[in-house]
């Protein structure tokens, strides 16, 4: 659920790349400070989907650059 809001969040341009990213590496985005239990598995489960986003966020910025390298050679 919490990955599911994550994306959502993503989608409407209601949080940006910056804003996932800030959060990915920040504490609470780990879930440092909470006791086990079941939110502490879900901010885990979110924080490992908005790792996931990242990724794609690297992956589509690296296309960006070789399709802009490929232009630049045309």
């Amino acid at each position: 659920m919490f990955g599911q809001i994550l994306a959502a969040l993503y989608q409407d341009d209601i949080v940006d790349e910056d804003d996932i990213r800030a959060w990915h590496t920040s504490a609470a985005g780990r879930g440092t400070a909470l006791k086990p239990g079941a939110l502490l598995d879900g901010v885990k489960h979110c924080w490992s989907v908005g790792g996931k986003l990242l990724q794609q966020f690297d992956a589509q910025a690296s296309e960006s650059e070789e399709e802009s390298d490929e232009e630049d050679e045309e």
